[in-house]
């Protein structure tokens, strides 16, 4: 029996009423799938019929049945549309309709908190590069890497902060860059893990471009 009609992914059948507490979590007026990457686009529909004991799909089971509500919800925003729009308001069913779009793998988890890491990263980014949209000169940017540094579980050459006081000399804040590029220049940092390579890259571009707005 198709529990979602014949065509999972775009003539779904199925009751989204119901009361449950998985209900305030998942608003009503939250029937349309939120812009975002689509990590799932990779899904092929599949049977629920696994039955094998530790296989990809009881694992992933497992994995969204002890997902928080907010978390579970929120995981879903990575579907279609046409697939978000179908999804049931009870968590078991709607744990079945993940199930049988496709989304059967622990691995559709890893790359959506990669994602999440991402977003988190690229926000702390941008708050340490720009202010009011405009880069930030080169004595706040190390004055502010430190935070950088601690976005992951840094490997290599570390960074030791440095205050305000220390970064009013020209003289003493061009060491204090050299010192810097030291720790994120892209090739010294090519067998860190890729979120601490990626934080390289733009501290490095950034570091580099404020330089050139210092006095000669």
């Amino acid at each position: 029996d198709d529990l979602y009609g014949e065509n999972s992914n775009n003539n779904i059948d199925i009751d989204v009423g119901g009361s449950t507490k998985a209900n305030d979590a998942k608003s009503d007026t939250k029937r349309t799938a939120p812009a975002q990457p689509q990590i799932f686009e990779n899904a092929q529909p599949t049977s629920l019929t696994d039955g094998a004991e530790g296989s990809p799909i009881t694992q992933m089971t497992h994995i969204l049945q002890n997902f928080d509500d907010q978390t579970f919800w929120h995981f879903q925003d990575n579907l279609a549309p046409n697939q978000y729009h179908y999804i049931p308001r009870e968590r078991s069913q709607a744990i079945r309709y993940l199930i049988k779009l496709g989304i059967n793998n622990p691995g559709f988890v890893t790359s959506w908190e990669t994602s999440l890491e991402e977003k988190r990263h690229k926000v702390a980014l941008d708050k340490w590069e720009f202010r009011a949209g405009i880069r930030k000169d080169l004595m706040a940017l190390l004055s502010g890497l430190h935070n950088l540094c601690e976005l992951v579980p840094w490997h290599g050459r570390k960074w030791k902060r440095v205050g305000l006081g220390d970064l009013q000399d020209l003289r003493r804040r061009k060491l204090h860059y050299k010192k810097a590029m030291l720790v994120v220049h892209p090739d010294h940092n090519q067998s860190a893990p890729p979120a601490q390579r990626a934080i390289c890259e733009r501290a490095f571009t950034a570091l580099k471009e404020a330089l050139q707005q210092e006095p000669k």
